[in-house]
């Protein structure tokens, strides 16, 4: 599970990945946001969507892509990166440095989902939220993702002949 997590600490968006057996050239996810209340991180917004959620694993592999896209605005090398997956579009991620570089802010909008607190900044058509976070957290959230990918399917590459 890869965590990105906010300055302060309060503030984390998980995403999940998760091998789909019957459809390997699809990837199924879960996107989960975490708050932290009386000292316990507790579900404050999660993607929903009938049946699984999908990254593309084949056409245009989304992950390998996110990862690397994540560590160019990182390192300076991109102004700003948006994404969203290209199945369903189920959400819209945005990450843009600050003016003085010292932070990057997070934009997430889910299409569907299921809002667990009345704090969520909605003032857009889709339940979201905006965090700020620093340069590690970014790279260690795609080195996470990066990970969690390759323990999934780089076996699997490097058996098949």
């Amino acid at each position: 599970m890869a965590k990105l997590t906010n300055i302060t600490g309060d503030t984390v968006i998980t995403l999940n990945l998760k091998v789909i057996s019957e459809s390997p050239e699809w990837i199924g996810y879960e996107l989960i946001v975490f708050t932290n209340e009386d000292s316990e991180f507790k579900e404050f917004l999660r993607l929903h969507r009938e049946g699984h959620l999908y990254f593309d694993n084949f056409t245009e592999p989304e992950i390998p892509a996110l990862c690397y896209s994540l560590y160019s605005i990182a390192y300076g090398q991109t102004e700003s990166y948006t994404f969203t997956p290209i199945d369903e579009k189920d959400f819209y991620l945005k990450i843009t440095p600050s003016n003085n570089n010292n932070y990057y802010s997070v934009s997430l909008f889910l299409n569907t989902a299921i809002v667990l607190k009345t704090s969520v900044w909605n003032s857009y058509s889709m339940p979201g939220l905006c965090m700020n976070v620093n340069k590690e957290n970014i790279i260690t959230f795609s080195n996470e993702l990066k990970r969690e990918y390759e323990d999934m399917f780089l076996p699997k590459l490097l058996t098949t002949k």
